[in-house]
């Protein structure tokens, strides 16, 4: 603003050319805006022991003060991606918003974990305007990675096992978060699958099922013992086959007879029971044996359990005579 006065020497108000004039002025300067919020609370809590690629929420919502006029507001790194409430939230955004922040504004942030375990990602918020910015971070950090299993159990023991069999079993993967190797070995095999494509190795997650198979021995007597590991963990299952029995159960060839015609032959037979592997049924005495009751007629035959022995004996060509006879098993 501007003003003025005047004067002079004459006394008619006339210059007498010894006028004077006073000039004077106010000046007004227009002061700058905050534009650098504070945020309260002071900074996001940063997130740690996340799974693998994935979109984690802060769990703090910071509240905006401090501003002379409304600010802008966007967000880098990781994904990340910002929403803001004057009353109600906007949608998550990953680009600027100019002019909408002011005193009161909340905003909360969300952002992705690594793909990798143990490994730190950051979004930074920044919150401003031409004469002042504030910017807070976000840190996700991924979970370390989890190789080794809970104990697991591939089945209890087994003895008097039948040779050459096979023992079934099946186990869940507890207590890991990343793909794992299971091997068999000493006589384990496992699979993918129940009943089929047994293997020594295969590839596991967590929750999958591992099918387990041991063969027991093709020996009497024998003991294999199947393991399956996984990084430092393992079980053992112990399968044991049954001892060798050459020892039938007691059995009959027949009742004596008397009063027999000469030169006659007589055939009976036993079913041999309570062995578990082939036995000799040798002759004794006069008599023949065979595996048919038509012959042909030998001194010993190889049976197992559950066969038929058939015994021949011939009696005497003479009178009054007698002709012994019988089959012998080991020692019965």
């Amino acid at each position: 603003a501007l003003g003025e006065s005047a004067g002079g020497a004459g006394g008619n108000g006339q210059s007498d050319g010894r006028d004077w004039f006073f000039l004077f002025g106010i000046t007004v300067t227009r002061g700058t805006p905050d534009t650098t919020p504070s945020f309260s609370p002071s900074d996001f809590v940063d997130k740690t022991g996340q799974p693998l690629s994935t979109t984690v929420q802060s769990a703090t919502t910071l509240t905006v003060s401090g501003l002379d006029v409304a600010v802008n507001i966007s967000i880098s790194g990781a994904g990340g991606q910002y929403r803001y409430s004057n009353g109600s939230y906007s949608s998550w955004r990953s680009y600027t918003t100019n002019g909408v922040i002011g005193n009161g504004t909340t905003i909360q942030v969300r952002a992705n974990s690594s793909s990798s375990f143990n490994t730190t990602t950051t979004t930074t918020l920044t919150v401003g305007g031409a004469y002042g910015s504030n910017s807070e971070t976000f840190s996700i950090t991924t979970l370390a990675q989890d190789v080794t299993p809970n104990q697991f159990n591939i089945g209890a023991n087994v003895s008097n096992a039948p040779l050459s069999t096979n023992y079934n079993s099946s186990f869940t993967i507890a207590g890991i978060n990343s793909p794992v190797t299971v091997t068999g070995s000493s006589g384990a095999l496992v699979s993918t699958t129940n009943g089929s494509g047994y293997t020594t190795s295969i590839t596991r997650s967590n929750g999958q099922t591992v099918y387990v198979r041991i063969t027991s021995s093709s020996n009497f007597s024998t003991t294999v013992n199947g393991t399956v590991t996984i990084g430092t963990v393992s079980d053992t299952r112990s399968i044991t086959t049954l001892a060798q029995d050459v020892t039938p159960t007691q059995f009959s060839v027949g009742a004596n007879l008397t009063n027999q015609a000469l030169g006659t032959a007589f055939i009976s037979s036993f079913t041999v029971a309570g062995v578990n592997t082939t036995v000799t049924a040798s002759r004794t005495g006069a008599s023949l044996v065979g595996t048919s009751s038509s012959g042909p007629w030998v001194t010993s035959i190889s049976r197992t359990n559950g066969q038929t022995v058939y015994m021949r004996l011939v009696s005497s060509s003479s009178a009054n005579t007698s002709v012994t006879g019988g089959v012998t098993i080991g020692t019965i």
